[in-house]
């Protein structure tokens, strides 16, 4: 079965009323609190641990699994807002597919609110191909003439392309801004040749979202690099008017920014034949795969392997070897017509392991390919690493222990609670 993919609803964080409680807050008439069960209008704090913030998030915690609180100001949101305005062309109508309470879908409804453009909410449910046209279609009725924008994670964009009518639906935005994880190259190749405008944004909640469009700082946002090594990688600094107020500590005090952000991700500049200098992010410090003495990084690697026909969506982790230190292991979805290039139900890990073999450096190949239905999520749709390396572990320790029976059960991936709700 198909994994749900949920969609803002009117039901949780995506009520209606939602955006009233945004405008009083960036109106400075209270915080409005997104971290707890529902969403409301809270007394500034008296204490002044974040008295200035207009709105307090929880970060997805796709990679600690413990949620952060970050206390953001209304200037920062108008920074953002405005240079997201200016990059794109201007206001617009916007399609509100994303679940509010995270970053991504509340910035959506700043920008309707800040821009005087209409916000339609996707209707509730999983978020599928033909209520996507159907959605579109709605919009266009509801601000005919206006530019047309929505924000998208490369989940809900593959889906998009699948169907015939939903990439003739989606051809008809002026931008479609993909973040919340990395987008694939080959995805994007698809989308682009497709005529979609699609847009790859960088940032997090510390920033308000994106802050780097298409590689390249938006606004007054500034991007640096920290300690590169000799192929000019370093931990990323984001720093501008966009960023957060700080993090709240478990006692409610503030743990400010100071206006910058130190990342977890490496990331490299790159000029491109446009001439146009763009910040190639490389993936997180943290998970970076070692084994045998290299340093594999899992995004190249599930890259490569993403330009497979054959290949949905690809997640490379290292679990834990007594030989190598970690073992790299691809974790990997079929396409809806699996297999393709071979046409052997048992050729896919062979597929991925050649075609690695021949991008990537010696020793990059993962040594172990599990296929899956689906690759589990949390937060904005962000693929949940943590528990892919737990499947992949479990999977493998199964796999090892029926071996003598001879035992290859396909096992899919354990289902990820929090993704299933519908937001």
């Amino acid at each position: 079965m198909p994994h749900d993919l949920p969609t803002s609803a009117p039901g949780r964080a995506a009520d209606r009323g939602l955006r009233d409680l945004l405008a009083a807050a960036l109106a400075g008439e209270g915080t409005l609190d997104l971290t707890g069960r529902t969403p409301q209008l809270v007394p500034r704090d008296p204490a002044g641990h974040a008295a200035p913030a207009a709105v307090l998030v929880a970060t997805s915690g796709s990679t600690s699994g413990r949620p952060d609180r970050i206390a953001i100001t209304a200037s920062a949101i108008r920074a953002s807002v405005a240079a997201t305005q200016e990059a794109l062309g201007g206001p617009g109508a916007w399609l509100l597919t994303l679940a509010p309470d995270h970053i991504a879908g509340l910035m959506v409804l700043a920008r309707g609110l800040l821009g005087g453009g209409p916000v339609t909410h996707a209707a509730p449910g999983p978020f599928r191909p033909d209520s996507f046209v159907r959605d579109a279609e709605r919009l266009a009725a509801t601000a005919p003439g206006a530019r047309r924008y929505v924000s998208l994670v490369p989940t809900q964009l593959r889906r998009v392309l699948s169907d015939p009518a939903a990439r003739e639906s989606a051809a008809g935005f002026e931008a479609i801004l993909v973040g919340g994880s990395a987008t694939p190259p080959a995805m994007l190749e698809q989308a682009r040749a497709a005529g979609l405008a699609v847009v790859t944004t960088y940032g997090m909640t510390e920033t308000c979202g994106g802050c780097l469009y298409d590689g390249v700082p938006v606004g007054a946002a500034r991007a640096d690099l920290i300690d590169p090594d000799r192929d000019g990688a370093g931990r990323i600094v984001l720093r501008g008017p966009q960023v957060a107020l700080g993090r709240l500590a478990s006692d409610g005090a503030l743990l400010p920014f100071h206006g910058e952000v130190v990342t977890a991700d490496r990331g490299r500049w790159e000029r491109g034949a446009d001439g146009v200098r763009r910040l190639r992010v490389l993936g997180r410090i943290d998970e970076v795969i070692l084994s045998g003495g290299l340093n594999v990084d899992p995004h190249q690697v599930a890259d490569v392997i993403t330009r497979l026909d054959s290949v949905a969506e690809a997640c490379v982790v290292g679990v834990p070897d007594p030989e190598w230190g970690q073992r790299v292991v691809a974790v990997v979805v079929p396409a809806a017509t699996p297999h393709a290039l071979t046409g052997s139900a048992g050729s896919l890990p062979d597929d991925v392991r050649a075609v690695c073999a021949a991008a990537l450096p010696r020793g990059w190949a993962p040594q172990e390919v599990l296929v899956t239905d689906h690759l589990p999520t949390r937060g904005p749709g962000k693929v949940d690493r943590r528990a892919v390396a737990a499947y992949a572990v479990a999977r493998l320790q199964g796999e090892s222990r029926a071996a003598s029976e001879d035992v290859t059960a396909e096992v899919s991936a354990p289902r990820d609670e929090e993704s299933q709700r519908t937001n």
